[in-house]
């Protein structure tokens, strides 16, 4: 592979990469600014046995995982391109 190739897409997916990552660390600030905690829905059937306070926590985590799952979809690939580049 050519070297100057091989430079380029070793930056590209590590700035991939690293927008993945920044995302999986930010996931709670990002929540919280989206107010996407708000937006998810709780199964009436979990909701019954939970207070309030429950409910929203849930919401709140279910929401950062969800953003941090994006995060990974991100991070990984590129991480695994960097990995073959290299190879």
């Amino acid at each position: 592979m050519d070297p100057t190739l091989k430079l380029v897409l070793t930056i590209l997916l590590g700035i991939v990469a690293a927008v993945g990552l920044l995302v999986v660390f930010a996931a709670p600030m990002i929540v919280d600014r989206r107010k996407l905690a708000d937006r998810k829905k709780v199964d009436p059937s979990i909701v019954e046995h939970m207070t309030e306070e429950q409910v929203e926590k849930y919401r709140r985590d279910a929401a950062i995982l969800d953003v941090k799952l994006i995060g990974v979809a991100l991070a990984v690939p590129a991480l695994f391109l960097v990995v073959f580049v290299f190879r």
